[in-house]
Parts: C-alpha cells; structure tokens; sequence
C-alpha cells in the first residue's frame, strides 16, 4: 500500500498521508516518499500545473502523530541526526512550494506532525482536532522547525507557553491561539472552497507574494519592502497583468494562465 494518495482537480493537488496503522507516523521511509513527491509536485507548480496544494490524511484519526518513535527508539544517535536533516530538508521544500499550501488537519498532529502542519501557509482544522509539540515530554525539544515556526505564527510568550508546558490544544482553542486559521466540521469541504478561491486568482501574483513574505520575514522593514517591491516588479510584463486589468474594466471574470 502506498503511504502517500494524491488526487489532482482543476489545478488543485491534494496530497495525502496514508500510514493509517500508524497514525501516518513519520517514518525513514515516509519522509523519503514525502520529500521526494514534494519535489516533483513544486515542478509541476512552478509550471502552472499546480495552483493551491493541501496536504491531508487519508483517514479521519490523524493528519500526523509525529515522529514514529519505535523506530526512533533503534536508532544510533547518528542516525537521529540524520533523521533530523532529512525533516529539515522536508520542512524546507513544504514551506518553499511555489504556490499556496493548505494543511488540512484531522485526529491528532503532534510534534513533527504539527511541525508539518507549521510548514504551511494555511491550516484548516476539525472541530474534534487535537495539536501540539509535546516534545518536551520525552525531553527532547521540536527538531523540524517546530520552535521557530511556531513563535512567527503565535508569537514568543505564547510559544514559549505551548511547548515549555507541551500543551495540547483543541482546535478552538488552538484558532483562538492564531495557530488554526478556522475550524470546520468538514475540513477538506472547507479547505477545497479556499482552494477554489485561489486557483481563480493570478497565479504568479500569489506566487510572488508568497515570496515576498517569506523572504521579508527575517529581514529590516527597509530591506523587506525592497523585496516586496522586486517581486512586484516580475509581474509587470506579465500577460495575466494585463488580462486582469481588461477583465476588470469588461467587467467579467479573468481567465489567468500564469504568464
């Protein structure tokens, strides 16, 4: 069986974890499978193949529980280490991907599983959903960029507060914590709609804006507008420029090519 199941529809992907006996526990080999289809999935987005990518699970008790700590447990702490730079790696290409990323989030996501979760631009919760990094638990800390992802999304005290007390959130009160941005009794309905959405929006523009974010997010506020302003100024000999702006004043709906 494979431990990954991806469905296409209109230039949206949807990519699955489908380890269901274990929880899609991240594993040697699933980090493999996942790394290496999400690198030929960013091609096929940065060739318009792809315009919104959720990432999900194929069953309902778990978008991800984390690192599978059986396998853990047999490891030579040089392996670890390794394990460690391959979840780097994979964090890094899921946080990169050319175009919008939904994590789509069912059951439970801790520890590497939330970190996957973190990597995207957006999350979509289920009401019943439960999230964390518990690392500290098992007296580790979050290794895949959990510690540094989480702070950009929620904030330094309230991260600092998640992951010294290894808290476990529900999905309410992981939205009010800004770490969802919605809950949903149907997630993958919810997170299609929003998909929906932006496969209708200028492709290269959600593109570069996704740039312009991440790059800037590390940067002076000086230094980040200059870099918000160089990837404004790749879209303007764009053909889809121009189509949005004789769809606005013919008053129709555009039809965008990502050129």
């Amino acid at each position: 069986m494979t431990q990954l199941i991806i469905e296409r529809d209109n230039h949206i992907c949807s990519l699955k974890l489908n380890r269901p006996e274990k929880l899609n526990a991240l594993s040697w080999d699933l980090i493999d499978e996942l790394t290496l289809t999400l690198k030929e999935l960013a091609k096929e987005a940065t060739e318009g193949k792809i315009r919104c990518l959720l990432l999900g699970s194929s069953n309902h008790k778990a978008f991800c529980a984390g690192a599978d700590l059986k396998e853990r447990m047999a490891m030579t702490e040089e392996k670890v280490v390794q394990t460690l730079d391959k979840l780097k790696l994979l964090m890094g290409i899921l946080d990169d991907f050319p175009t919008p990323t939904i994590a789509v989030m069912e059951g439970i996501a801790f520890g590497g599983g939330l970190e996957l979760a973190l990597a995207c631009d957006l999350r979509v919760a289920h009401v019943a959903a439960s999230m964390g990094l518990t690392e500290v638990n098992l007296a580790i800390i979050p290794g895949a960029g959990g510690t540094q992802r989480l702070t950009r999304i929620v904030g330094e005290a309230k991260s600092k507060r998640m992951i010294f007390l290894a808290e476990k959130l529900n999905s309410q009160d992981a939205h009010k914590e800004g770490l969802v941005h919605t809950t949903s009794p149907d997630p993958w309905k919810k997170a299609l709609h929003w998909a929906g959405e932006l496969v209708l929006k200028g492709p290269l523009a959600l593109r570069f804006a996704k740039e312009a974010i991440s790059s800037g997010r590390s940067l002076s506020i000086e230094e980040a507008i200059d870099v918000e302003r160089a990837c404004y100024m790749r879209l303007l000999s764009s053909e889809d420029r121009i189509e949005g702006l004789k769809a606005f004043i013919e008053k129709r709906s555009p039809a965008y090519k990502g050129h």
